[in-house]
Order: structure tokens, then C-alpha cells, then sequence
């Protein structure tokens, strides 16, 4: 049973009214559509999500991409959202044997769908220093022995991230 309809950004969970336009003839504006597949709420604004992932992107568009396939079968709330996005050209089919991907149908990202993740993606939320300073000990910490001997190390003027 699928039922489509359409909620306010804000409101994720308040639905109004029955929405049964074709998804070709949607207009996408402030409005997140949401699908009532099985009885679980999907909002379509996972549109931008199904996108970054098919390109392995990350969820603020800013990683390289490394790949650009989406693979899932018919009756699957995610091909419903495939399909739109074929809709609107954002992806399209690619015909594969279907022996690679178990029967299932194969999306790819059109460069109009590129464009639009690129546009579309939020920024990365800005950390605090202190963040700053351990995302940096992640990276480094096989070169030190405790966490204090590299914030000793960090804090050293001469470092990019301090100045020098």
C-alpha cells in the first residue's frame, strides 16, 4: 500500500493534504513530499541523500567522489525516489546485466543531478576549537604517545593553525 502526501519542512510529522499528482508534474518547492510505504514515513527530501550517496559524497557534498551507482529493485521506497529523480533528470537507468545486480534496476547520477547536490548540499557545521584540535589528533596521533604530549605539540606557535 502507498499513499503519497505532502508536510511543511518544519512539521515532519503533521501530514496534510493527499497529494496525487505524478511525480514528473511535482513541483519541489519548500514543500517535502513524504512516502507512506508499509506503514514508515520516508520524506523525499531524502531526494538530496539518495544522490550524495550514490555518489559517495557524504552528507555535505564536500568529500570526493569515489562512485556513482545507486542499485535497488521495484517496490522499494528508495526506487520510488529513483524513479522520480529519473523524472526530473537528475539520474537515470543504466541497463545492466542483471545478474550483478540481482535483478534489481541500476540509477546513476546525471551532471544535471551533480549540479544539483553541489547546490543543494548544507554546509559543514563549523567546530569549536577544541574539536578542531582532537579532528587533528586523529589524524596525528600515531606520532605521539599521550593526547597531552600532542596538544604540547599543537599548541606550538609555529604551527598553520596557529598562526605561523
Amino acid at each position: 500500500m502507498l499513499y503519497l502526501a505532502r508536510a511543511k519542512k518544519d512539521s515532519r510529522h503533521h501530514l496534510g493534504e493527499r497529494n496525487t499528482e505524478p511525480f514528473s508534474e511535482r513541483q519541489n518547492t519548500k514543500v517535502v513530499t513524504v512516502l507512506l510505504c508499509f506503514g514508515k514515513d520516508i520524506t523525499v527530501d531524502s531526494e538530496l541523500h539518495i544522490l550524495q550517496h550514490s555518489l559517495g559524497v557524504g552528507d555535505y557534498g564536500d568529500k570526493p567522489s569515489h562512485r556513482n551507482l545507486f542499485v535497488t529493485g521495484a517496490g522499494c521506497a528508495d526506487h520510488l525516489i529513483c524513479q522520480a529523480l529519473v523524472d526530473k533528470g537528475l539520474m537515470s537507468i543504466r541497463p545492466m546485466n542483471k545478474a550483478l545486480t540481482g535483478g534489481d534496476d541500476c540509477f546513476v547520477v546525471t551532471p544535471k543531478g551533480m549540479d544539483y547536490v553541489a547546490m543543494n548540499s548544507p554546509t559543514r557545521p563549523k567546530l569549536s576549537k577544541s574539536k578542531e584540535r582532537y579532528m587533528r589528533y586523529l589524524e596525528y596521533s600515531d606520532c605521539f604517545d599521550s593526547f597531552i604530549a600532542f596538544c604540547r605539540w599543537d599548541a606550538r606557535p609555529e604551527r598553520d593553525w596557529n598562526g605561523g
